[in-house]
Formats: structure tokens, sequence, C-alpha cells
């Protein structure tokens, strides 16, 4: 390809860029029906099939949702996570929301899998847009800026042949992770329960509150620890500088409650995965500082409780059923789930004697080793695909 540099042109030059809509939730009469509706969760660098939401043509035509053709291309505009920048294609008919851009080639002036994939390749620079000026989220505006090369046909049709190469061998890495995901899933639901015991161990089960074995921790952040964490369903307890690209907590930080290490701290909110909030221990670092809206809590005798067996508990969602039961979503609607810390602590598990929790834990352990080293290895070759395109895409490959 040379190495003269690549001229580019806006994406706004070459193709349409708008948003979708979300109906009212307070109508009924909007709301399951026939019409796939998808959000930014459902964008991941992929081809989207499926939708978690579907509206009525009543729906539909009452709000700035539109019914975008198969092909469509959408950038997840908000997530502090990793979702922001995030491209997918659709594979179906299908309305989007607000969070979501809408991305569509102008008189077929450049192909759509061309775009995908430089997009896909900028996706660290895209993000980087919405760091600027103070803006979180990235829009319309930012979006038709993203610079895309201009090549001809037929490099843009090599590009788009080595990109399906590579994706080949991703989507074979990919399900691998996900076999090895849903082995761990149920290993956990045999392990925890009991219906699957390890070899030797024949000790009863027994029922305790959660209140028997653990004890709340409400300890004031008086020496002015400054490592503020949110607890992330996917990363469990990180800072909030690396979750969120900025400090989300006060300088005054005195009446945040300080957790040490090997303690839990429970995010009383929804969260993909995780209906019920999540559960996290930290282990990162020797303490840090979190919102008084986590509910937190340790262990109180780590020779008869394994806190690897309780970490699997949590992750497995072994709660879940008795949460629902005690959780109510609060006045704001933000998602906080009105779990009290006295029914938390009347919750219960069937807990198996010391000595067979430490078992169930190495098992999970070693299962969890395995698939957080296939897991590297994905985002490895990910990261390899992008550095190629970027080459690619540059002019710097032949």
């Amino acid at each position: 390809m040379g190495t003269s540099p690549v001229k580019t042109i806006p994406l706004g030059k070459i193709a349409q860029v708008s948003t979708g809509g979300t109906p009212d939730r307070s109508t009924p009469a909007y709301w399951g029906g026939g019409i796939p509706w998808v959000g930014t969760g459902e964008i991941d660098f992929n081809v989207i099939q499926n939708a978690t939401d579907y509206l009525t043509e009543e729906g539909l035509a009452a709000s700035a949702a539109k019914l975008l053709p198969t092909g469509t291309l959408l950038m997840a505009m908000y997530g502090q996570g990793v979702t922001r920048g995030k491209v997918g294609m659709l594979g179906i008919e299908a309305a989007t929301n607000q969070a979501c851009a809408t991305i569509q080639p102008i008189d077929g002036s450049v192909e759509t899998e061309f775009l995908f994939h430089v997009l896909e390749a900028s996706y660290t620079r895209i993000r980087q847009l919405s760091n600027t000026g103070g803006q979180d989220n990235l829009n319309t505006t930012l979006i038709k800026e993203i610079p895309i090369p201009l090549l001809s046909k037929a490099l843009r049709a090599e590009i788009v042949k080595i990109a399906t190469t590579w994706n080949t061998s991703l989507e074979l890495q990919s399900a691998l992770v996900e076999n090895l995901g849903k082995r761990k899933q149920g290993l956990m639901q045999q392990l925890l329960t009991g219906r699957k015991r390890p070899k030797g161990f024949k000790g009863t089960w027994e029922p305790q509150r959660l209140g028997s074995f653990l004890t709340r921790v409400t300890r004031k952040n008086v020496d002015g620890c400054t490592r503020a964490l949110t607890v992330s369903a996917q990363r469990g307890l990180v800072e909030q500088g690396s979750y969120f690209a900025k400090q989300m907590a006060a300088e005054d930080n005195e009446h945040y409650l300080l957790i040490q290490r090997g303690e839990f701290a429970y995010n009383r909110s929804a969260a993909a995965g995780y209906p019920f909030g999540a559960i996290k221990r930290l282990d990162r670092y020797d303490e840090g500082i979190v919102s008084t809206l986590c509910l937190c809590f340790g262990i109180t005798d780590t020779a008869q409780t394994d806190t690897d067996f309780l970490t699997a508990v949590f992750e497995g969602g072994l709660l879940n059923r008795q949460l629902r039961a005690i959780a109510h979503e609060g006045a704001r609607s933000h998602g906080l789930l009105n779990v009290t810390s006295t029914d938390f602590f009347k919750l219960q598990l069937n807990l198996p004697p010391p000595e067979e929790q430490s078992a169930i834990a190495r098992v999970l352990n070693a299962t969890d080793q395995a698939l957080q080293l296939q897991r590297q290895q994905l985002a490895a070759l990910q990261q390899q695909k992008r550095a190629l395109m970027q080459q690619l895409l540059a002019g710097e490959r032949p």
C-alpha cells in the first residue's frame, strides 16, 4: 500500500449519522410488539441478531425511533466503562434508542463492511473524543468528524478480506471462552448447591443466616484515604479514575466508607448480569473508599468461612431468589434497589463444613484461571487485529 500518508474524509461527508429514540415507558401499548429495539448493551463489535426489548408499531410512531434496515451501523455514545465507542452492525431490521448513533453510507459511497472495520480499529481514538472539553459522552457532531481513509475500492475490498480472516480466528477464540464460561457456571451451580460434591466429603450442609458469619463494615474514612473505588459488575472493585476516566468522589470524603483488602462491597443497583446488584471483594488494594450507598461487610471468622467459596457464591447468583423477595427499586427509578442491611443479613445460605468450602473454592478457582487465560488470549488477538488494521488503513503495510 506504500508509505505515502493516506488522505481522510470526515465520516459525516460520506454517511448519514443520526440517533434513535425511546417511547414513553409508562405507556404499555408502546412495548411488547414485534419490532426489535436495540440498546448499547447489544453493541460489541458484532453483527446484532437479537434485542432485549421490542416495540409496537404505535410505540415506533410515537417516538424518535426509526425502523433501520439490515446493515446499518450502530455506535454506542454513552457508557463510562468500555461500552462507549463500540460499533456493531444490524443483522436484522430494528429500531434503536437515543444512546446509539446510527450510521448509513450515503449513495453507496463506501461499503458498510469497510466502515465497520475502520470504526472498530478507531475505537480507542473515538473514546478519546468524548474525554475532551469536559465531554463525557459522544454525540453525532463528534462522530461525524471521525476521519475515514480515502482508499480505492480494490484496497477497501482487500482490507475487508483481511479483517474477515482475522474475525474467523476471533470467533473461534470467543466460542472457546463462551464454552469455558458455561462450564464454569455449570460447576458453580452444582458445587455451590451441594448437587455435586468433591470426592471424599460427606459432611452436612447447614443453613445459616448471613449475619451469623458476616459483619457489617461502617468504618469511616477518618485517616483521609483518597483511593475512591467503584463496584464494577464486570471488573470488581476498581479505582474510579480508571473506570470513569475521572475522579467522581468529592474532595471532602470523610463520609465515605473505608474498606480493607478481603472485605466486600455490595452495589445495590441492577447491572448487566447482576439483576439484584453486584457483590465484590476488594482484592487489588490494601484499602479504598466507597460510597455509603454500598453495603459493606467482612467475614467474622475466616477459619470457618472460606472467602473464595463465599466470593463464588455471590458471583454465582445464589442469593438472587432471596434478594428478589426483598429488593424494591428506589423512588428515583435509577435502578437503585432498596435492600436494607437488616433484610440482607437475614438472608440464608446452606454452607458445607470449612474443609469442603475450601475444596470447592480450589476447583472453581482453577476453572476461573483457565477461563481468564483464554480471555487474555482473546483480548490479545483483538489488539493485534486492531493494530494491523490501523497500519493498513494508514498505508503503513504493503
